[in-house]
């Protein structure tokens, strides 16, 4: 929409100015009105030519190029523009796509490590809306090591290497080069190039948690039983006492009792090693627990296999 006698860059500022004056009048005569600018436009225009203007002149082309009629009409659309703008992002990373998806299920915990402030706002603010629990933090260092997340939303590739989550999917959102994605791929569950529009990120979360095995609160491994919620370890019915990655390990291996789990799947799901680690506490852990296990009355459990790895329980 062209403005007669203004220069074209300016137009746009002119437009702008028109919906702050209609925002303010909006606000002060009618506050229930505000958030909807055509209501507020049409209140005391019920008589207004919606009419683009182009249109009008090919009828008319004597006519006024900017009368009242004009100025309501540049507001409405001007505000649409400014509306689809509020959408996006200070660093221009995310759109809104014109429909909603539909919210996942409540209390999914969400970890979310983000370096940018306005984008780690925005989307703190918009998944919590769609029913995400959400823990937001700048570094992933900074996540408290007894976190067990459903999934983890990470803004930057190459924190890949300080992401200390356990077993859950992890989604990275990095730029479009094709090297970086595919060494992000060889740590992570999905990427999502910048700039991303927010309704296919929460379908990729959405996604990633369909792909994984539902998670029961309560392990039931015969003599041995687990409770998430509690965080409490039973054997015959006595609680195990197990410092914080002593439970995390033995939850991995109850989990699937009779599968071998190697070294570096371990130190993957319970430390959240995403690269190889020269380290050995995977060995001393599982010494630990099962000697605690021993003492409660489960002799021999946590096997090592050798040259494989680790499973829960001896055969038969």
């Amino acid at each position: 929409m062209e403005v007669a006698g203004i220069h074209p860059c300016a137009q746009e500022d002119v437009l702008l100015a028109l919906v702050a004056q209609s925002h303010d009048a909006c606000a002060v005569e009618a506050p229930e009105e505000a958030a909807d600018p055509m209501r507020a436009a049409h209140r005391d225009n019920d008589d207004v030519d919606m009419t683009p203007l182009g249109e009008r002149l090919e009828r008319d082309p004597v006519a006024d190029p900017f009368d009242e009629n004009d100025r309501v009409h540049a507001c409405i659309v001007a505000t649409r523009r400014v509306s689809r703008r509020s959408h996006t992002s200070a660093a221009k990373d995310i759109w809104r796509a014109r429909g909603r998806v539909a919210t996942v299920a409540p209390m999914t915990a969400l970890v979310l490590a983000e370096p940018e402030a306005s984008v780690r706002g925005f989307l703190e603010k918009q998944l919590t809306s769609d029913g995400f629990d959400v823990l937001a933090f700048e570094d992933p260092s900074h996540l408290p090591r007894a976190a067990e997340p459903d999934v983890v939303v990470l803004g930057d590739p190459d924190a890949l290497d300080r992401c200390r989550v356990g077993d859950c999917p992890v989604i990275v959102l990095g730029r479009a080069g094709a090297m970086e994605r595919v060494r992000a791929l060889e740590h992570c569950d999905d990427y999502l190039t910048r700039p991303f529009v927010y309704e296919e990120l929460v379908a990729r979360i959405r996604a990633v948690l369909r792909r994984r095995r539902p998670r029961a609160d309560l392990v039931d491994v015969g003599e041995l039983v687990v409770d998430r919620a509690a965080r409490r370890v039973a054997v015959h019915g006595r609680d195990v006492a197990l410092a914080t990655k002593e439970y995390a390990l033995l939850l991995r291996l109850a989990v699937e009792p009779d599968r071998v789990f190697t070294r570096e799947q371990l130190l993957r799901d319970v430390w959240g090693y995403r690269t190889f680690v020269p380290t050995r506490t995977v060995e001393s852990h599982a010494s630990r627990v099962r000697c605690k296990l021993a003492a409660a009355g489960l002799p021999g459990w946590i096997v090592n296999v050798w040259g494989v790895g680790y499973k829960l329980r001896p055969v038969g």
